[in-house]
C-alpha cells in the first residue's frame, strides 16, 4: 500500500470527525510525554510505521502490536526493517527480531497491528484511551497492508495478539481461518498454522477474500527479558535456522 503512514493518519482523522466527543490528541498527550515537555500537535506525531515499500511478495513479515513511545520511533518512516536492525542492534526488541531472519533481512517486512506509539501496552489496550472502534478502523488499514505484502510467512512473536488474527473464534477481528500444523519441527513453545480463507463470521472486520491462502503463520511467545512465570527463556528465542525449517514445510 502506498504511503501507509498517511493511510493511518487519514483513518484516525476520519474517526475523530465521527467522534467529536473524544479528543484523540488530548488523550494521547496525557499518556505520553516528550523529553522537552512539549505536546504532540498533530496526529502524525503520535504514530510510527516501518517502510516496507521495497519488500516484494512472498517474503517474511514480522508483526508487533504497537510501537513504543521512544526515540526509535521518532521520524523514522524512511527506514526499512534492515536499516532499523542495523541502527538499533543493541536493543533487545530489534536484536531478537534480527536473529529470526538474519539471512534474509532484505526480504523481511515489519508491521505493527496498530501504529499508535505507547510504551505501556496496558495503556493502549484500555478502550478508554484508544476506543475499540478506532482500533477496528486502524486494523482495517493494517489488514490491507498485510494482504498487499503477501508474505510467505508471518511471524507473530506475541501470544497476546493472537486474538486479532482469528485464532480465537469468539473474538475474530481479522478472522483468518487457519489450519494448525500438528508436526512442529522447532518446538520452542510455538504454534504453526496455514491461512486458508476468511471466516464466515459477522464479527470479522473485513469480509473481502484473502490473498494469503497458503501463507504460514508462526505464533510464538514474546521475546522479552526472560523473567517471570512462563516467560520465554533465551535458549528458546527463535533463530534463523528455526525459520528455515518452517519455510521448508
Amino acid at each position: 500500500m502506498k504511503n501507509l503512514r498517511q493511510q493511518y493518519v487519514n483513518a484516525i482523522k476520519e474517526w475523530q470527525n465521527r467522534h467529536p466527543e473524544f479528543d484523540y490528541l488530548d488523550k494521547w498527550n496525557k499518556i505520553n510525554k516528550f523529553d522537552d515537555g512539549k505536546a504532540a500537535n498533530s496526529v502524525e506525531e503520535t504514530i510510527w510505521c516501518c517502510n516496507n515499500s521495497s519488500i516484494k511478495p512472498n517474503g517474511i513479515l514480522i508483526m508487533g502490536i504497537n510501537p513504543s513511545f521512544n526515540r526509535e520511533h521518532i521520524d523514522v518512516e524512511n527506514r526499512n526493517f534492515q536499516e532499523i536492525c542495523q541502527d538499533s542492534a543493541k536493543t533487545k526488541y530489534w536484536s531478537t527480531k534480527k536473529d529470526m531472519v538474519d539471512g534474509i533481512l532484505d526480504a523481511t517486512a515489519y508491521l505493527d497491528l496498530f501504529p499508535i506509539r505507547m510504551t505501556k501496552q496496558k495503556d493502549f489496550m484500555d478502550d478508554n484511551n484508544i476506543p475499540l472502534s478506532l482500533k477496528v478502523d486502524l486494523l482495517k488499514v493494517t489488514r490491507q497492508e498485510i494482504e498487499s505484502l503477501h508474505p510467505r510467512l508471518i511471524i507473530n512473536p506475541n501470544m497476546g495478539s493472537r486474538y486479532y488474527w482469528g485464532i480465537e473464534k469468539k473474538t475474530p477481528w481479522m478472522g483468518y481461518e487457519m489450519k494448525h500444523f500438528e508436526d512442529n519441527p522447532i518446538g520452542k513453545q510455538t504454534n504453526i498454522y496455514k491461512i486458508e480463507k476468511v471466516q464466515d463470521n459477522k464479527d470479522v472486520i473485513c469480509h473481502e477474500p484473502t490473498s494469503l491462502n497458503g501463507t504460514k503463520f508462526l505464533l510464538a511467545k514474546y521475546h522479552g527479558n526472560g523473567y517471570g512465570k512462563g516467560a520465554l527463556q533465551k535458549e528458546d528465542f527463535l533463530k534463523f535456522e528455526d525459520i528455515r525449517k518452517i519455510l521448508d514445510l
